[in-house]
């Protein structure tokens, strides 16, 4: 989210090409922005915080839809898919009381309405499969799937506090790491409800991020200590890239898998908050690090590839 500033900033929603030309599509000095998507025909979405304590947000595609959003209960957060073509929707009702998440199109009512009682004031968090047709939820502790389409619970973990969750290209399976008793990097099959270990637990082998790349065979993770490691998915392990500085976050695949993206820190504002610039990782043997110019942010947020992988769309701050 962004923070409110005395050196007044402004978010934006920035599409940067191959040859690192970038076009701003719209800009606010008073919203927080965030799940930025790119659609199946190059359309642009993202969403707008306008107040700093609650969504009520838009969506963008050269020009801006308001999104019906519920106004009770109000919404705690939202993420769109991936596609642009879904939108989920954290609730917390406390009359009730019970949380849970809407789904459903941008700008239309719910389709599928999940909801459980309340028990604790964490926040839930979602997470989309590539193509938009599940959704995993994780909250106190246990991670759930669902479908998107009859909302029907595929499979549920309990006992985990993820760090870091990834669904594969094809969505049957999700990679994650657990903070209980430091248990590595673990893959649970949606289809069987069977986890296995894919990194065994150890020194500097606990993982803050993950990005499963589109042929199923590497797995990117942030490690505790801010390196990028790219883990074989049949062998458990693979290259290392040692990071300095703030670790690097929001790690996303091009669509053909032959580049990594993420954000990159680079040092502290005035205000002891970390910058960040955007970074690209040939994931070729010989990989080559390199940063596109110009694209700073104190606030990452998840960056979106077009399906083409010509271009990419990012939200990120810039002076007023």
């Amino acid at each position: 989210m962004a923070v409110k500033n005395p050196e007044r900033m402004r978010s934006t929603l920035t599409v940067i090409d191959r040859s690192g030309q970038q076009t701003n599509l719209w800009s606010s000095r008073s919203a927080a922005m965030g799940s930025p998507c790119v659609g199946s025909h190059g359309e642009i979405g993202g969403l707008v915080q306008p107040h700093f304590d609650r969504l009520s947000g838009r969506l963008f595609d050269g020009a801006a839809h308001v999104l019906r959003l519920p106004r009770s209960p109000e919404p705690t957060w939202g993420l769109l898919s991936p596609t642009c073509a879904m939108l989920a929707t954290g609730i917390t009702d406390e009359k009730k009381p019970r949380s849970g998440v809407d789904l459903g199109p941008p700008g239309g009512a719910p389709t599928l309405r999940l909801r459980w009682p309340l028990q604790s004031e964490t926040l839930d968090t979602a997470l989309w499969s590539p193509s938009g047709t599940r959704v995993g939820i994780a909250d106190r502790g246990r991670v759930r799937v669902f479908d998107v389409a009859t909302g029907r619970e595929l499979v549920r973990l309990n006992d985990v506090d993820t760090s870091a969750a990834a669904f594969s290209a094809d969505g049957t399976q999700i990679a994650f790491h657990t903070t209980r008793e430091d248990r590595g990097m673990q893959v649970l099959t949606i289809d069987t409800g069977t986890t296995r270990i894919l990194v065994p637990p150890g020194e500097n082998r606990s993982f803050d991020g993950f990005a499963w790349s589109p042929d199923g065979r590497t797995i990117a993770g942030v490690t505790d200590e801010g390196a990028i490691e790219l883990v074989d998915t049949t062998l458990g392990y693979g290259p290392t890239l040692e990071i300095q500085g703030p670790p690097p976050t929001h790690l996303t695949w091009s669509p053909d898998g032959s580049r990594l993206s993420f954000w990159l820190g680079f040092g502290a504002t005035p205000y002891d908050l970390p910058l960040y610039e955007l970074a690209l990782l040939d994931a070729r043997p010989g990989a080559r690090l390199s940063r596109v110019p110009g694209v700073t942010t104190r606030a990452p947020d998840a960056i979106a590839w077009s399906p083409d992988g010509a271009r990419f769309a990012v939200w990120r701050e810039t002076r007023r």
